[in-house]
């Protein structure tokens, strides 16, 4: 055997033994950090409704502490109501991820609306500043920043006092100093959190109490922002150099009465006129809990009767958030229960409409890529998804709802697009909002067994102004659906009941079958991701055994190489044999220039008698492809690869399912270039794509064989070409995959230069592969053997 084949097999068994070794002594078994207790949720004060924060719908709010009044209508045309008494606010859950809950939830008496949800074990990747909590902050009297609210488990909640009066702030307390300096109002300490301080920090708050004569020192330390799956959202877009400030849109899971007496809402219509709004008006907190909250709405008699209508109703909305394990599944949801009590004296016949989830993560949409489950559709970066019981998962893209509402408008229609078939009422399994790695939905239950909940209508809608959204952010839109229940008669004493599961939640694939939701993530063909779900399976357990996806891919990578060597030395093979026959192809060339069936058929004869297959050296492409096509889908579907560091503690390449982000260049490039939705690049310098292209084209100078007339050149030119084009295309790709890709070139010339040159057959005696007479010469010596100095003859 070769010795430089012995070397190649020496060198990949000490990478082997070496990572081995290491990993044994250095590298032992990750210990979980204790985690603090979580303080009991606060009992919530009552807090005036802040001004909206104007935001870029790429961006979470500017402010995390003041949080904007409540939903508006679905139809932009009604303006909405204000609330009749102070909006009060509540949390439920924790952000202490050794307790029992997966999420913090954050609710409003305004519209008896979810506001925020933030999840325990996932933290934001673009925002890198210092989380203190969302505190509802309101300016002092006497300046600084009142808290409204703290969540349990969040460093807030978690501060601890010089003076040992307690552990946590809490609602009602004045934050008048950050690190000895004065704060003077809540958009001040916001400010100050955004620009100076970052998780890990600890920070000095001077606080004054209510009812304490002296200020309080507290220490805090700052940790990473949670992923809010869900929050309050606004927008800000400059239109022909005008910046415009939107109203902020609809909160989660408002309600209202659809039918009341037999009477449906009209086209258009978001509420019934001269009825009070269930929309934005405040309900009445009746009970609480540690984890539940129950929400209700009285219309009476004389409510009604000024509206036009009879009877009176009283709307409850009872929240429950779950606990890990609770019905066997993970915690991710709420359990909502509807129901309409009939305070009449005659039974009435009763609808209502539910509003699903709004302002999902739009984490990553300007390079993120998701698969519509349509062949030739695209998807955005939030759609609505949905399933009837007997048909396959569907999904509208944003930009297509965008698209249609603005069609319904322009013929005077609501802008509401219909998700269901026929005029019947009927059942439905889930329908929600899609992103890349989280998805809500709601989740109807049975009213007993084998008793679907039906509806008349389920829709999809953008719950914004859709003709505000500017042409480069149409997949940004913010998108829900709204389901409107069958229509039934509701006697006094027995009110309507139905039971909604809400998932708020990981694109997790065990996440996702525990709510019959797996069909949110999508693959794309068949061969795809069977290799996708076989690779992430693969990585799953390399990572299991480095505890770092990065160094994971590169062992993953180095499988799959390891596994292809014997297609490599057929490669290889194939290319030296193409650059030996090289000169006697250019003589057939040469000889029969005018005539392509000649000289195809003496190509043929000189590929079979050298027994060579010109597309052998092809087969690695075909192998790779799709490795590299899972391996792609792997890392955009994969929640685990989401926030996962190639190198722990730097921010460069700190979530492999995204571009590597040396650092923000959108300051200094030209808008076509940096924008992030507009610009070719996006806001980020990439240095991975530029390895890996660079790699692609140091193998392909090495190896190509030297080209032996202009069209050969002029195809290598073109080839080189074609390598740049490829590396501008998939600049924005994943780190992870750029990390393949540069670890799959350096094994490949690493190879090629260990392993042995393969020879041909009868190499050392090559012949031309074309008859005696047909030699330009008449000898039957191939090109090259010509007795020096004699030149050939032309005839």
């Amino acid at each position: 055997m070769d010795r430089r084949f012995l070397l190649f097999l020496v060198l990949v068994g000490l990478v082997w033994g070496s990572f081995l070794g290491l990993r044994m002594f250095f590298g032992p078994e990750p210990v979980e950090p204790d985690q603090p207790v979580a303080e009991a949720p606060v009992d919530p004060a009552e807090v005036p409704p802040a001004e909206a924060p104007a935001d870029d719908p790429a961006k979470p709010p500017t402010d995390p502490a003041a949080t904007p009044p409540a939903a508006a209508p679905a139809d932009p045309s009604e303006k909405p109501k204000p609330p009749s008494a102070a909006v009060k606010r509540l949390v439920l859950g924790s952000l202490d991820e050794a307790g029992p809950y997966r999420m913090l939830v954050t609710f409003t008496s305004q519209g008896a609306a979810v506001e925020r949800v933030e999840l325990s074990k996932f933290q934001d990747i673009e925002d890198l500043s210092g989380y203190l909590g969302h505190l509802q902050l309101t300016d002092g009297d006497k300046g600084g920043a009142v808290v409204g609210l703290v969540g349990a488990g969040t460093p807030a909640a978690l501060a601890k006092c010089s003076d040992a009066t307690g552990v946590g702030l809490l609602a009602g307390d004045c934050i008048t100093a950050v690190n000895g300096a004065k704060i003077d109002d809540a958009e001040m300490l916001v400010g100050w959190l955004k620009a100076e301080s970052h998780p890990g920090q600890t920070i000095e708050l001077k606080i004054e109490r209510p009812g304490v004569a002296k200020s309080l020192a507290y220490s805090a330390s700052l940790t990473r922002r949670p992923l809010e799956v869900v929050r309050p959202e606004s927008h800000t877009y400059d239109n022909d150099g005008v910046t415009e400030f939107l109203p902020q849109d609809p909160l989660s899971l408002l309600a209202t009465l659809d039918t009341i007496g037999g009477k449906s809402l009209k086209a258009g219509q978001s509420e019934f006129p001269g009825l009070p709004s269930l929309l934005t008006g405040n309900w009445t907190i009746d009970d609480q809990g540690p984890d539940f909250v129950q929400f209700s709405y009285t219309l009476d008699e004389a409510a009604l009767k000024a509206a036009g209508r009879t009877g009176a109703f009283k709307i409850v909305k009872k929240f429950t958030l779950a606990k890990d394990g609770d019905d066997k599944l993970p915690g991710y949801h709420l359990k909502l229960r509807m129901e309409v009590h009939n305070l009449a004296t005659e039974p009435q016949s009763v609808a209502y409409r539910l509003q699903g989830p709004t302002g999902l993560p739009l984490e990553g949409w300007w390079y993120s890529t998701k698969l519509h489950p349509e062949w030739f559709k695209a998807a955005g970066a939030r759609d609505v998804a949905w399933r009837v019981p007997g048909r396959r998962h569907e999904l509208m893209a944003c930009p297509e709802i965008v698209s249609e509402s603005k069609a319904k408008i322009a013929k005077k229609l609501p802008p509401l697009i219909e998700l269901l078939d026929g005029d019947a009422d009927q059942p439905i399994d889930y329908a929600g909002v899609d992103t890349q790695f989280f998805a809500s939905a709601l989740i109807p239950q049975e009213t007993a067994a084998d008793k679907k909940l039906l509806f008349r209508r389920a829709e999809a809608l953008a719950v914004q102004d859709v003709e505000k959204v500017p042409k480069n952010r149409l997949k940004t839109t913010n998108v829900s659906v709204q389901l409107v229940s069958q229509s039934v008669q509701v006697a006094p004493d027995k009110p309507l009941k139905h039971d909604y599961i809400v998932f708020f939640g990981p694109k997790d694939k065990p996440v996702l079958e525990a709510y019959d939701l797996a069909d949110f993530i999508e693959y794309g063909w068949l061969i795809f991701k069977v290799t996708a779900l076989f690779l992430q399976w693969v990585l799953g357990q390399l990572y299991w055994v480095t505890t770092n996806y990065g160094v994971s891919i590169i062992l993953l990578t180095l499988i799959v190489r390891s596994c292809m060597v014997p297609v490599s030395l057929k490669q290889a093979k194939s290319a030296a044999m193409m650059q030996m026959l090289a000169p006697e192809m250019a003589k057939i060339k040469e000889k029969f220039p005018d005539d392509a069936m000649k000289q195809n058929a003496a190509m043929q004869e000189l590929y079979k008698k050298h027994n060579f297959n010109p597309f052998g050296g092809c087969l690695l492409v075909f192998i790779q492809l799709p490795i590299f096509m899972g391996l792609y889908r792997c890392l955009s579907v994969d929640i685990h690869l989401r926030d996962a560091a190639l190198i722990p503690g730097l921010a460069w390449a700190s979530n492999l399912a995204g571009p590597d982000k040396l650092f923000n260049w959108e300051p200094y490039v030209w808008a076509i270039i940096g924008d992030p939705a507009a610009g070719w690049f996006g806001p980020f310098f990439n240095i991975l794509p530029l390895f890996t292209v660079a790699l692609f084209l140091v193998q392909q100078k090495m190896f190509t064989p030297p080209a032996t007339d202009e069209q050969t050149r002029m195809q290598q030119q073109m080839m080189t070409y074609m390598t740049v084009f490829m590396g501008v295309m998939f600049y924005k790709v994943p780190a992870g995959l750029c990390l393949y890709f540069i670890t799959s070139s350096l094994w490949g010339i690493c190879e090629r230069k260990l392993l042995p040159k393969p020879k041909s057959p009868g190499s050392d005696t090559l012949v031309a592969a074309v008859p005696k007479s047909s030699s330009p010469n008449g000898s039957s010596k191939p090109a090259g053997s010509r007795p020096a100095g004699k030149k050939q003859k032309r005839r």
